[in-house]
């Protein structure tokens, strides 16, 4: 196996895993969880607009930042 191929494994790993978050709150219901998940990348996305980053560090920050307005708003990861 190529280093290439060890290395996109490893980031489509990375990737996935990220997208697997699942977030919990008392009380949760499907609408409030969307509104609050798409409020918290949208303002991500206001916030990285105004920097300049490589694709992959963009969504290194996004997560970061999604996942600190999430906790905001009282969420925790399962």
């Amino acid at each position: 196996m190529s280093w290439k191929t060890v290395v996109c494994v490893f980031i489509v790993s990375i990737i996935l895993a990220g997208c697997a978050t699942v977030w919990d709150k008392p009380g949760l219901n499907a609408t409030d969880l969307r509104r609050d998940a798409a409020e918290c990348k949208r303002d991500a996305d206001q916030i990285l607009d105004k920097i300049s980053l490589t694709p992959w560090d963009a969504y290194l920050q996004r997560q970061q930042i999604m996942n600190r307005c999430m906790e905001a708003r009282g969420y925790t990861k399962e």
